[in-house]
């Protein structure tokens, strides 16, 4: 399907955001329309702009053809340049082309304006055809733009339908795509517009331009795409971007948190474990409002078209089957050994007593009392944490590097997170193995179920001397590190066999 790939520009490949909405707002003012928020503009993203002033304000052909007059007078001089590449956007370009596809945009912005876009970001090379609207010869509507790029794509001649994709941010690209025969990707930058591509039937699903190199290049035997690096101006745009994205919501975690601590601690005595329990809800809620209920529903769909592309259940039910249960054993299984085998190994290694932070933190949680370290680290900890650093971080790394390499990432963040080299290196090993069950199951609540077993397994650990006694040694670090490795190895041949995933 994607030997030829047709795109459209804004919201697409570029970011024309604050441009479209600023000049639609400076015309709407000409008409003594005042909209305080550009943002609120957001809906003359995609259609053609007669369309958005004649739907949305209600305008007669007339007024809307006087509105783009006014539109152009901010949008030729200022506008266009308020305009940037997404993300990973120029990799993909470069993946495609090298790949041997043919690249064709076709967008509703006038053609002028497209051809002035694409060379402004130094991609106007990557495209066989560029099409953009030309009131002059009729090209105005989404589906007659499409129409001249596929004429001009194929010279003319027969239209490979099943190998040609159209890939686009609203509706009317994927209404244009089956209107002309053609599979279709929606790409997702924001859920703003997620239930009107699901209903407007894309074929694929997308939240990121890496999402969409991966899902555009699946199945090639060409594997120097995957060796093609992101140049050093590409690099120098993208990076900030990545440190906002990822630094930003663990700087506001971390920080939120503390400041919560100290106060309780103020107010109800140090290492009280119901403050440290209302810290971790306070910042769970708070997180999950400003970032994490947007981040979760994408990764949800996500997984769930991807898994769908591969011919597989949709949605996962676990309770009602019964290689579900097995997984859900599996996974207490190695969790539990997990925690017992690398605590004991810490042990033996002589690593926990070097570590006077480590103590420190164990002092702190033997004098916890049973029931709120359950509660404490079997459910808010775990919730929190999961939240920030898969749900947040895990997932906002995706969207520039593969899936190992934002894996890695993450867990050595969540290593530094817990402030000690003894629990920064469980932190990361344990982080690992959370975004692996992460990955695979879809869901935050697996990682969430899995990170609380690991909690309350070194938990009871630390707490039980009969228990504690009996583990310490070399057999016992053999045996449970054994049966972690037989157990995560049953549940990935299990998750390979069975359609729903763990």
């Amino acid at each position: 399907m994607n030997k030829y790939i047709l795109f459209d520009l804004d919201g697409t490949l570029s970011d024309s955001g604050p441009g479209v909405t600023r000049s639609a707002q400076y015309a709407l003012e000409k008409f003594g329309i005042h909209v305080e928020d550009p943002n609120d503009l957001i809906c003359f993203l995609g259609p053609p702009l007669k369309n958005s002033f004649m739907e949305f304000y209600g305008f007669s052909e007339e007024q809307a053809v006087k509105a783009i007059e006014y539109y152009r007078e901010r949008y030729r001089p200022i506008g266009i340049f308020e305009n940037s590449l997404f993300p990973g956007v120029k990799h993909m370009l470069k993946a495609l082309k090298r790949s041997g596809a043919k690249l064709a945009v076709a967008s509703s912005k006038p053609d002028d304006m497209v051809h002035i876009v694409l060379k402004k970001f130094g991609v106007e090379k990557y495209f066989d055809v560029i099409v953009g609207a030309i009131e002059e010869e009729g090209l105005v509507e989404k589906n007659d733009v499409m129409e001249k790029a596929l004429r001009l794509l194929f010279n003319g001649g027969e239209i490979d339908y099943d190998n040609t994709v159209m890939i686009g941010d609203r509706k009317f690209d994927i209404l244009g795509a089956k209107t002309h025969g053609l599979s279709s990707v929606a790409i997702v930058y924001d859920v703003t517009f997620l239930e009107e591509l699901k209903a407007a039937g894309a074929d694929y699903i997308v939240f990121s331009a890496k999402e969409l190199e991966n899902l555009l290049l699946r199945g090639r035997e060409n594997k120097i795409t995957a060796k093609i690096t992101t140049d050093v101006s590409e690099r120098a745009n993208v990076l900030p971007v990545i440190l906002y994205d990822v630094l930003l919501p663990i700087v506001i975690y971390y920080l939120g948190s503390n400041l919560l601590r100290i106060a309780g601690y103020t107010a109800f005595g140090m290492n009280n474990p119901w403050v440290r329990c209302f810290a971790f809800a306070v910042m769970a809620i708070v997180m999950y409002v400003v970032y994490g209920r947007r981040e979760l529903v994408s990764a949800r769909y996500s997984y769930r078209f991807k898994n769908a592309n591969n011919q597989r259940g949709a949605d996962p039910i676990y309770r009602n089957n019964l290689f579900g249960w097995l997984q859900l054993i599996l996974m207490i299984l190695f969790g539990v050994c997990f925690s017992l085998g690398i605590n004991v190994l810490f042990f033996l290694t002589g690593l926990t007593s070097a570590s006077p932070g480590f103590n420190q933190v164990s002092e702190i949680q033997n004098s916890v009392g049973i029931i709120e370290g359950a509660v404490l680290y079997g459910i808010f900890a775990p919730i929190a944490e999961e939240l920030v650093f898969r749900g947040i971080l895990y997932n906002r790394l995706k969207r520039f590097y593969s899936v190992t390499v934002a894996a890695v990432v993450s867990a050595i963040f969540f290593g530094m997170y817990h402030g000690n080299v003894v629990q920064g290196i469980y932190g990361f090993l344990g982080g690992i193995l959370l975004a692996v069950v992460y990955q695979k199951s879809g869901s935050l609540i697996w990682s969430v179920i899995l990170h609380g077993i690991i909690n309350l397994a070194g938990f009871a650990l630390s707490n039980s001397l009969i228990f504690g006694i009996w583990c310490l040694n070399p057999l016992a670090c053999v045996i449970f590190l054994s049966v972690f490795a037989l157990a995560l190895t049953a549940a990935l041949i299990l998750e390979k066999k069975n359609r729903a995933l763990f």
